[in-house]
C-alpha cells in the first residue's frame, strides 16, 4: 500500500514480450495465408516475409534450428554452405517434431537458396530439402505448394550435381504417377511462378546482396531456364485430362516469352526449345495457326551452333510435324530444307548422333512435294561435306 505501481515490463525498442500462444497464433496466420507462388503474379514478391518469418519461428525452434537459418540469409557463400551443412545434420538427427516445425522457414529460404549464385550452396539446398521431405513425410503436404514449383526449378539447374540431388529426391519423393499427382495439386502455384519468371521479373526473386551486374544477369539467365524447365515438366507429366489452356495464354500472348529462344545464354535456348516442343506434344492442333506459325518460326530461324540447343530444337520440329496441319504453320518450306542442309553441312555442330536422329524422321515427315530427286542430291552432297 502507498507504494508505486507496478510498471510492465519493459523491451528494446518498445517491442511487444514474446509469448507461445502468440507466435503459435502468428504462425498459423502465416501458413495458412495463400500460398507464396499464388502471389507472385501480383509482382509482391517473398523476401521482405524473411525477416517476418525468421522472428516468429524462433520462438518455437531449437536455439541449433534458429542459428542455422539465421546463417543462411548471411552475404559470404562460405557461411550459408557451413549452415546448410549444419542444417543437414539437424534434420538427419533432429525428432521429426522438430524437423515439421523447421518446415515453414524453409520454405522461406528454399526459393532465395535455389537460385543462388554459388554452385555449393544451390547443391546442399537440394540436399537438405530431400533430407526434410524424408523425415517429414505426409506431413510436409501442407507446404508442397511452395516447395514442389521451385523444386522443380533445380531439377533443371545447370549444375551437375545440384541437379542429380534435386532430381533424385524428387523421383523418391514421388515414385511412379505420385508425381504426376502432385504437379496437378500444384499447377496453379508452378504456372504463377512460371510467368513471373519468364514475363516479369525474374531479378525480383534473387538475393539483393548480390549487388554485381554480371552475377545478376547469370543468376536471372539460370532462373530463366529453369523455369522453362519445369514449364516443360510441367506440359509433359500434367495429366491430359486437366486442361492448361487458359493457364498458358498469359505466356503464350507475352511477348518476352517469344524473345526467349534467342536469348544470349545456350542454356535458355535450349530450355526454350524443349518446352516448345512440350507444348507442341501436348497441345497439337489446338494451339491454333497464330501460335503455331510463331512457333515454326522460332524453330526455322537462324541456325543453331551449339549441338544441345540444336538437339532441342530438332526435337521441336519433329514433335511439330506430327500435327496433323503443320504444314498451315510454316510459311517457307523451302527454309525447313534450307536448315536441315545447314545442319548436316557442317556436323550437326560436332554431335554427329544429330544428324542420324533426325535425318530419316524428319524425310519420313516430309511433304511429297519437297522430297524430290534434287534434294536427295543435295543431302548427299551435305552429307559428305559434313
Amino acid at each position: 500500500m502507498g507504494g508505486k505501481s507496478k510498471q510492465s515490463q519493459r523491451t528494446k525498442n518498445n517491442a511487444r514480450p514474446s509469448s507461445s500462444g502468440r507466435s503459435a497464433e502468428l504462425l498459423n496466420n502465416v501458413i495458412n495465408t495463400e500460398s507464396t507462388f499464388g502471389a507472385l503474379s501480383t509482382g509482391k514478391m517473398v523476401p521482405a516475409l524473411f525477416p517476418t518469418m525468421t522472428t516468429i519461428i524462433d520462438n518455437i525452434l531449437s536455439n541449433e534450428f534458429v542459428l542455422a537459418f539465421k546463417k543462411l540469409n548471411k552475404k559470404d557463400p562460405i557461411t550459408r554452405i557451413k549452415a546448410l551443412q549444419e542444417l543437414l545434420e539437424l534434420i538427419n538427427k533432429s525428432d521429426i517434431e522438430e524437423v515439421v516445425a523447421a518446415l515453414p522457414n524453409w520454405t522461406v529460404f528454399y526459393l532465395m537458396l535455389t537460385v543462388d549464385n554459388d554452385r555449393k550452396v544451390r547443391e546442399f539446398t537440394q540436399a537438405c530439402n530431400g533430407a526434410i521431405f524424408s523425415r517429414s513425410g505426409r506431413r510436409a503436404a501442407p507446404h508442397l505448394r511452395r516447395l514442389l514449383p521451385v523444386w522443380l526449378l533445380a531439377v533443371h539447374d545447370d549444375y551437375g550435381p545440384a541437379r542429380h540431388t534435386a532430381s533424385t529426391h524428387l523421383d523418391s519423393t514421388f515414385p511412379g504417377v505420385k508425381l504426376s499427382e502432385a504437379i496437378a495439386f500444384c499447377k496453379t502455384e508452378i504456372m504463377a511462378l512460371v510467368l513471373d519468371n519468364l514475363i516479369g521479373n525474374p531479378e525480383a526473386i534473387l538475393n539483393k546482396k548480390i549487388e554485381a551486374p554480371e552475377e545478376r544477369q547469370s543468376a536471372a539467365s539460370r532462373v530463366r531456364a529453369g523455369s522453362l524447365g519445369a514449364l516443360g515438366l510441367l506440359l509433359r507429366l500434367l495429366p491430359p485430362h486437366l486442361p492448361l489452356d487458359p493457364a498458358l495464354q498469359p505466356l503464350l500472348s507475352a511477348a518476352p516469352f517469344w524473345k526467349l529462344h534467342a536469348h544470349d545464354d545456350h542454356h535458355v535456348r535450349a530450355a526454350w526449345f524443349e518446352a516448345a516442343g512440350r507444348l507442341i506434344e501436348r497441345e497439337g492442333g489446338r494451339l491454333g495457326e497464330t501460335v503455331g506459325g510463331r512457333l515454326s518460326a522460332a524453330i526455322l530461324a537462324q541456325p543453331e551452333r551449339r549441338p544441345d540447343v540444336a538437339a532441342a530444337r530438332w526435337a521441336a520440329l519433329l514433335l511439330m510435324l506430327r500435327v496433323e496441319d503443320w504444314q498451315k504453320w510454316v510459311q517457307k518450306k523451302d527454309l525447313l530444307v534450307k536448315r536441315l542442309l545447314d545442319t548436316i553441312e557442317n556436323g550437326a555442330w560436332g554431335d554427329a548422333s544429330l544428324a542420324g536422329d533426325i535425318l530419316l524422321p524428319l524425310l519420313a515427315r516430309l511433304p511429297e512435294d519437297l522430297r524430290s530427286k534434287e534434294l536427295y542430291g543435295d543431302l548427299t552432297r551435305a552429307l559428305f561435306a559434313g
